[in-house]
């Protein structure tokens, strides 16, 4: 809905719970947001193009962290930097990005499809 969007509709309601669990939720994304890029190792990781709830950004990236946790030693390199992660619902024939030094993820997909995507990249690859 566009309830948490519309302005007026906020001002006119304005609870004060309601803000402090909002920013809450924004300290959770920022935070869960910082854990992934140091396990990755990413220069960062950006999701506003996913215009999602800070909670929902924070379960997503929650989702990142455990699959490093489970699966890391599968990884060709042991630091994605100089690469920057961005999270989108768009679809990318090329999930790797050399020249503009990105790496795409779509939240929609399956830990397998992130872990494959992940997988492409390797010190020969990062050298370019």
């Amino acid at each position: 809905t566009r309830q948490g969007r519309d302005l007026m509709h906020f001002i006119t309601n304005l609870n004060y719970d309601e803000i402090e669990q909002r920013k809450s939720n924004r300290i959770d994304a920022s935070a869960a947001a910082l854990v992934a890029r140091q396990l990755y190792k990413f220069q960062s990781i950006d999701g506003t193009r996913l215009g999602w709830s800070s909670s929902s950004l924070t379960k997503c990236l929650k989702m990142l962290t455990k699959a490093f946790d489970e699966h890391y030693e599968k990884f060709n390199v042991k630091s994605f930097y100089p690469l920057r992660l961005i999270l989108s619902n768009d679809e990318f024939h090329s999930k790797l990005d050399l020249y503009g030094g990105t790496i795409m993820l779509n939240p929609g997909s399956t830990q397998i499809q992130w872990l494959d995507t992940l997988m492409i990249v390797s010190d020969q690859t990062l050298q370019y």
